[in-house]
């Protein structure tokens, strides 16, 4: 009997490291190794690029504030129901309830999910009924841009 090797079938790629033999050679280094900017955890504790944290939480922020284009969002609602919030509350609130649902969204339609979708929603302690419910109330949506 011949025993297979190299990966399972299904195993999924993976960021890998650079083998050694590149990572010695100087001349690679700009091909793998940030200059400024960690993205993921590879070089996220790197030192040398700890100042560049701050100017990523700036790029995000202005991405909420910017891009999502707040008083267009807030014009989706009816007045009395944004009037009492921040430009910056909503567009924390509309980047958490958006996740939320997109992560629920994948969960659902993972039917290849072990364990099933069902028992990994109810392990986050959401009940099915009322979420998938609620998801379709008149008063209870988010813009379609977002």
């Amino acid at each position: 009997m011949v025993k297979k090797t190299g990966p399972p079938a299904d195993a999924k790629p993976k960021i890998q490291k650079v083998p050694s033999m590149l990572r010695d050679n100087d001349k690679f280094n700009k091909y793998f190794q940030p200059k400024m900017f960690s993205f993921g955890p590879r070089y996220h504790r790197d030192p040398s690029l700890k100042m560049a944290k701050q100017i990523k939480v700036n790029l995000a922020a202005d991405f909420l504030q910017q891009n999502e284009k707040i008083k267009e969002l807030k014009d989706c609602y009816e007045d009395e129901f944004t009037k009492n919030y921040e430009d910056h509350e909503l567009a924390w609130m509309f980047l958490v309830d958006g996740c939320a649902i997109l992560q629920f969204m994948y969960i659902s339609v993972d039917f290849q999910a072990d364990p099933d979708p069902e028992t990994q929603l109810r392990k986050l302690g959401i009940q099915t009924d009322y979420l998938r419910q609620d998801l379709f109330l008149l008063e209870n949506q988010l813009p379609y841009q977002l």
